[in-house]
């Protein structure tokens, strides 16, 4: 697992003086763009704070988490019938899905309602002999829809029970509520460079090239990154490579093997694609480049594609999978944006 200290090592510093200052602040708003590691940092100070391992969060009566969420979703969740198994296993997910610092979009709303707010207060006001730690992730949010969510949290900050933390995180802080930043400690998370970000990817046997071609839009996926091995890699383009035969046995495999994720699984999904679109990037520049990738069976790959396509072609490819990421996080129906992709594919052969 990536050792966040070494990746922000600054902000690590600033949250480890802080613990021993014993100067520590009711609220905290980390911010910065995607894959700077705000989620790890805050996973970081919040173990520390707490006392907790992370992976203990979940059944910690002083951990708790907020995440922008219908409001339907968090009447159920919190409406005292323990048999709602249905939702409770789906939050189950998405904490666990952060705890693990893994990607969730799908499931997300675009506000925080009152209910998550106002469940928030009733849990949070009791003593303790620990310190108890509150997460709120897409803390932006709190912007969107009616302001009576971002109204009640803040009344909270200003009279915060005791020995409690809140730590928001979101990325652009311009479109947190002033009235909710005004009571934080504001944390700026930087983006490190690409290849301070992936240190965790030393012990493989990729080279400074190969890693630098893999990080391309994919440094907030640092953990599946780390798990990634060069076979991985090249079974993944192989298989995108058949799209393009008309392999119809194949054609509905990969349609059945997308279509029948669920929506926890679309951010693996982006992940896989971004790979891909690296590796084109990869093919339509290579000709200008001195140092050549050395995966296994690699330039096999690229000479199969070579006859299929043109250079500026391959610019078509990328430009049909970025849209086909966009999509994926629409509202579109994901069996119809595949469709669209596989089709789209196939007329440029």
């Amino acid at each position: 697992m990536i050792k966040i200290e070494e990746f922000q090592p600054k902000i690590t510093d600033f949250f480890q003086e802080t613990i021993q200052s014993k100067k520590i602040a009711s609220a905290y708003l980390l911010y910065g763009s995607e894959g700077t590691g705000k989620n790890l940092l805050a996973l970081d100070f919040a173990e520390k704070l707490s006392g907790i391992n992370r992976f203990n969060f979940i059944n910690s009566p002083n951990i708790f988490f907020l995440l922008p969420l219908s409001s339907e979703f968090y009447k159920k969740l919190f409406s005292g019938k323990i048999n709602n198994e249905e939702n409770f296993n789906l939050w189950k997910q998405l904490v666990n899905a952060k705890l693990l610092n893994q990607p969730i979009q799908n499931e997300l709303s675009n506000s925080f309602p009152l209910e998550s707010i106002r469940n928030l207060k009733q849990q949070i006001y009791f003593k303790s002999e620990s310190r108890k730690v509150v997460f709120i992730y897409n803390a932006e949010l709190l912007s969107s829809g009616s302001k009576e969510s971002a109204n009640a949290l803040l009344k909270i900050l200003e009279e915060p029970p005791a020995k409690t933390t809140f730590i928001l995180i979101c990325n652009n802080i311009q479109q947190v509520p002033a009235t909710i930043v005004s009571r934080c400690i504001k944390v700026k998370v930087p983006s490190s460079h690409l290849r301070d970000s992936f240190i965790q990817l030393k012990h493989s046997s990729f080279s400074t090239e190969e890693v630098s071609l893999l990080a391309q839009n994919n440094q907030n996926n640092i953990s599946l990154l780390e798990s990634l091995s060069s076979q991985d890699y090249m079974e993944l383009i192989d298989s995108f490579y058949q799209l393009f035969q008309y392999n119809e046995p194949y054609l509905t495999e990969f349609y059945v093997k997308m279509t029948s994720r669920n929506d926890l699984e679309i951010g693996k999904i982006i992940y896989e694609i971004n790979l891909i679109i690296s590796w084109f990037v990869y093919l339509e520049k290579s000709k200008y480049l001195d140092n050549k990738l050395s995966f296994d069976n690699f330039q096999k790959l690229e000479l199969k594609l070579n006859k299929i396509f043109s250079k500026n072609q391959y610019l078509e490819i990328i430009k049909h999978l970025e849209k086909f990421k966009e999509e994926l996080n629409s509202n579109l129906s994901v069996k119809i944006v595949v469709l669209n992709l596989i089709i789209q594919l196939n007329k440029l052969t």
